[in-house]
């Protein structure tokens, strides 16, 4: 059954059990590895729920409803199908984003750009810090104290950047999944899919 291509009019998928958890089972990693899930994303405090209605990343209805005294963690499985390898997993996202836009940049000569993009790739490395970059804007993962970022801003002269913190939840919908994968997962290291 092919959930993603059928035509159910966007009628909600029922779940009311986990089928297993990628972090926690090998044999679900060796299935999904080369694959390209779907994800249930969820933040820390949404874990606590019993009920979740909530579309996923790339946009298939779910209404899970858990048994009592239990609840989702990351990784659990929900949806896998072995016929299309489709598959929703839960993905929960713990860690504030710092957001930095470069759009000012793009009026700069090149020499500034240079200039800009070697010293923050260095100092996000010097603080071993995760990042993509998508439509002018590097997201960053937050694992350090958001007032150390905030003194590398000031010390390293970034006048030209302007940042802010947004919950990592909140920003998932503006990336692929694989985006998410390594932004997130590269925080995790214990977790190689």
């Amino acid at each position: 059954m092919d959930i993603y291509n059928r035509n159910n009019g966007g009628a909600m998928i029922i779940i009311s059990e986990t089928l297993g958890n990628i972090n926690q089972h090998k044999e679900w990693q060796d299935k999904i590895l080369g694959t390209s899930p779907d994800y249930l994303i969820l933040s820390p405090a949404q874990l606590e729920e019993e009920c979740h209605q909530k579309s996923t990343h790339d946009g298939l209805r779910l209404a899970v409803f858990m048994p009592p005294n239990s609840m989702l963690v990351d990784g659990d499985i929900l949806i896998w199908d072995e016929e299309t390898k489709n598959s929703v997993i839960v993905k929960v996202i713990s860690h504030d984003i710092m957001v930095i836009n470069l759009q000012r940049l793009l009026c700069a000569n090149s020499d500034t750009i240079i200039h800009y993009a070697f010293k923050l790739g260095l100092i996000l490395g010097q603080h071993k810090l995760h990042a993509i970059i998508k439509n002018n804007l590097v997201y960053v993962p937050i694992t350090i104290a958001t007032s150390t970022l905030d003194a590398m801003f000031k010390e390293n002269s970034f006048h030209s950047l302007s940042y802010w913190y947004v919950n990592g939840a909140d920003i998932a919908s503006l990336l692929t999944p694989i985006e998410i994968d390594l932004l997130f997962d590269g925080i995790f290291p214990s977790r190689h899919v």
